[in-house]
């Protein structure tokens, strides 16, 4: 990786709520290590870009410290524009590389680096772990995302077959548009064609047709790409002092997903670190998300269910059958859907609290109130019984490790109906302004439609809902603003402003949904 390949094809900068510190502290928490609290930490980000991973985290939490560092200089300059336009004093950014992060930067919290470790050097990769282990707080946690072997076997043939393609070109802008012709000539060679390796190679470059160039670039083109093991990975750790603490992605981490026969031999290897390994050649598994703490500060392995109690709880499972109040008093199932996966519920507690956790529509309930709004619902005199029954009955901790619900440490910092006079963050507003995408509160990006970009810039908590209307609606008949409709962008007409006052009323209600309105 180079300034100049970076400054000529920037990568895209997004937020990745994986390396949310409250995700990181809630993970840590959740393996018995006491992280510092977010609200008042010093993060570092290596390989920050322009800053869209790390701004909104300083949105989010305006008492923490963030530092964001890259070697690239374009991309470095577009972090600062944005941030003085969003007027954000608790982040800097700055143009320098990797290596010559020293003790002058201080100690972090946090420091996460997303998308850099398997993208630069040798060098670089053991000065990121050196950089995880000198400047993180002693209690501290790093992040670090990291290409894995032996996924990345099959991928590497690709990048091969497309850094042998374009060998004889020099310019990374015209190296991407000879990768980009060489798919569809692979790709017909394939025809016909049903071998397992055709297949695999097939599908591979079939999902690059669609890739964005950033990606195709980096990830195939760029000089290095260099996946590892991850026992290889966690002895380089290991050598640094660091300790493996966890996954971000926890489902991957629970033996009890694998077949059954292969899940009790796996309980006999007294190893996580093997464990895991043996789980990565079963998956094929091509990507990691690792969380590094110093070493003495991994206390445990074994969870109880009970420890679900301390957390807030979230789940993107839908209800896709009748819920109705006689359903879940009954012994009639409700039917779930997670991702095109359907399940069922009989048990009225179970099947109860997940209609309550599906009904917050991603947002984190306590586990107390959990049990009080399951409680009422199914009519118990007595709430034990009620948390017995999630505790160990349904088993709310190995729902998370089954990946349907989902652990939080806060309930969230934002509001989750339409206030008065509603208001988005100064970045948010700037996003909508420039991107014509913006990261909410949850740490995720989100496209937006033309009418919500322009509500977006408008809710600065200063406006209530008719002066929104009328401002949106001045923007519609200016000729500023148009709306798609079944024929396709629509031009403005007097005779739909009326529209765009229901498109503003459902904008504000898609943002109350989305995580985007602040707290009052």
């Amino acid at each position: 990786m180079s300034a100049t390949t970076y400054d000529a094809v920037p990568y895209g900068s997004y937020p990745f709520a994986q390396s949310h510190p409250e995700n990181l502290f809630a993970i840590a928490d959740l393996f018995g290590h006491a992280a510092p609290p977010v609200e008042r930490a010093r993060v570092l980000e290596l390989g920050c870009a322009s800053g869209g991973n790390l701004l909104p985290m300083a949105a989010d939490l305006p008492g923490s410290e963030f530092v964001g560092v890259d070697l690239s200089g374009r991309q470095i300059a577009e972090a600062r524009t944005l941030a003085e336009r969003a007027g954000l004093t608790n982040v800097s950014f700055r143009e320098m590389s990797i290596l010559d992060i020293d003790a002058a930067m201080g100690q972090f919290d946090y420091v996460l680096c997303h998308g850099v470790y398997s993208w630069v050097p040798a060098a670089v990769r053991e000065h990121i772990l050196a950089v995880c282990s000198a400047r993180l707080a002693p209690a501290g946690v790093a992040y670090v995302s990291y290409n894995t072997l032996p996924g990345w076997n099959t991928v590497r043939t690709i990048r091969d077959l497309m850094t042998f393609h374009v060998r004889d070109t020099a310019d990374p802008v015209q190296q991407i548009a000879e990768a980009r012709e060489a798919l569809p000539f692979v790709l017909q060679a394939l025809e016909g064609s049903a071998t397992p390796y055709a297949e695999t190679l097939r599908a591979e470059l079939s999902s690059l047709r669609e890739a964005p160039d950033h990606y195709l670039f980096h990830e195939y083109l760029e000089e290095v790409n260099h996946p590892v093991y991850f026992r290889d990975f966690i002895a380089d750790a290991r050598a640094r002092g660091l300790d493996y603490l966890a996954d971000t992605d926890l489902p991957s981490m629970f033996i009890e997903n694998l077949p059954r026969a292969t899940s009790s031999k796996l309980r006999t290897v007294d190893d996580i670190v093997a464990t895991e390994q043996y789980m990565d050649f079963i998956r094929n598994r091509r990507f990691r998300c690792t969380l590094l703490v110093h070493a003495g500060n991994v206390r445990r392995r074994a969870l109880a269910t009970s420890d679900i109690e301390r957390f807030h709880l979230s789940t993107r499972v839908e209800v896709v059958s009748e819920a109705g109040p006689s359903v879940l008093r009954g012994d009639a199932p409700v039917h779930f859907d997670v991702q095109g996966t359907a399940f069922s519920i009989r048990e009225p507690v179970s099947k109860t609290a997940m209609v309550v956790l599906a009904e917050q529509d991603g947002r984190p309930l306590a586990f107390d109130a959990l049990c009080a709004a399951t409680a009422e619902r199914v009519g118990a005199g007595e709430r034990e019984p009620v948390r017995s029954q999630l505790v160990d009955g349904l088993n709310l901790l190995r729902q998370v490790f089954a990946g349907l619900v989902h652990v939080h440490a806060s309930p969230g910092r934002y509001a989750v109906t339409v206030s008065a006079r509603p208001a988005v963050s100064k970045l948010a507003r700037e996003q909508a302004a420039h991107d014509g995408r913006a990261t909410n509160h949850r740490h995720q990006s989100h496209a937006l439609g033309p009418v919500t970009a322009a509500l977006m810039q408008l809710a600065d908590g200063t406006r209530d809902r008719g002066a929104l209307v009328a401002a949106v609606t001045a923007e519609f008949l200016a000729g500023r603003l148009a709306f798609a409709t079944e024929e396709g962008a629509r031009e403005a007409r007097a005779e739909d402003a009326a529209r765009v006052a229901a498109l503003c009323d459902e904008a504000l209600a898609w943002l109350a949904a989305n995580a985007f309105l602040e707290r009052e």
